[in-house]
């Protein structure tokens, strides 16, 4: 890692986990051996795990992140069917299906809208 050793690289991707995720070192485990993490250990959801590896990939000097950190619960499914994943990310307010459009009071701009009877 540039200009770091491996033990200053996974105290501050251990540190990002607890800052970020909340997620204590004996939790996962983080071994970095020349810009190569390897993370191991378990957590609850596989979402949870996803974003681990995307956080850890994200420190500056990691070239490689070896994920091999388990889930008790794969929420992947449940997200996709959900209406969660279907959210503006500024907005509590869900996205629309496609097609689906409405007069906004502002300017009459043309706005996507979740129910065809709104006008």
């Amino acid at each position: 890692m540039q200009g770091k050793t491996s033990d200053e690289a996974r105290h501050e991707i251990e540190d990002m986990l607890r800052g970020r995720m909340w997620i204590h070192p004996e939790q996962v485990r983080v071994v970095v051996r020349g810009g190569v993490v390897t993370l191991t250990g378990a957590v609850d959801r596989r979402s949870t795990a996803g974003i681990v590896a995307r956080l850890t990939a994200d420190v500056p000097g990691v070239s490689h992140v070896v994920d091999q950190v388990r889930f008790d619960f794969d929420d992947t499914d449940l997200l996709v069917r959900s209406r969660i994943s279907r959210t503006h990310p500024f907005s509590a307010d869900s996205l629309p299906p496609a097609g689906i459009r409405r007069r906004s009071r502002k300017r009459g701009r043309r706005l996507l809208c979740q129910d065809a009877s709104v006008k």
